[in-house]
């Protein structure tokens, strides 16, 4: 018996910051003719997914929150322009990777996500939050709008120590 999928079948999922952010606010937001690059940015314009899932983590205490920003971009013609996919608060839980794997014991998973602040993703329509608020780790599945380039942004706001997402294929 063959599997049908309905939708993207997921794949693997890579951290969005090979170190974590620090950021105290959201970068800027520009249309340029340089493909965007460099920390934050995941590109999967070899296999566009039609669905992204976002699993935030970072450094710092229980109930520690940061702000995260997800960032598409489309290619047209040759000016690639930036759209806020998405943008919510993450609470730190008590519940850790493990040491040496992609999330270690040093960092914390979110168990809570907000809803999208307001202009910037709707709940049930373009982005799914699931947030336990259980110490199990929370996450976003997000539609893709047709962006091939992605960039994960954060705001510290002054309280977590750093943070991060994993992402990748819903």
């Amino acid at each position: 018996m063959s599997r049908v999928y309905q939708g993207s079948p997921g794949g693997p999922f890579q951290r969005a910051r090979a170190v974590n952010s620090t950021d105290a606010a959201f970068a800027a937001l520009a249309s340029t003719t340089t493909k965007p690059s460099g920390a934050g940015v995941i590109d999967f314009s070899g296999d566009p997914p039609a669905w992204v899932k976002l699993i935030p983590f970072g450094t710092g205490a229980n109930n520690d929150q940061f702000d995260v920003r997800v960032v598409g971009w489309s290619l047209i013609g040759s000016l690639w322009v930036p759209h806020i996919l998405l943008q919510f608060t993450a609470t730190l839980s008590t519940s850790v990777g493990v040491a040496g794997a992609e999330v270690t014991d040093s960092e914390r998973f979110a168990d809570t996500v907000s809803r999208p602040e307001p202009n910037f993703g709707e709940a049930g329509v373009d982005c799914q939050p699931h947030s336990p608020q259980n110490d199990t780790p929370g996450f976003y599945v997000i539609d893709a709008g047709g962006c091939i380039v992605f960039r994960i942004d954060f705001d510290l706001a002054g309280v977590t120590t750093g943070a991060n997402a994993l992402f990748g294929p819903a």
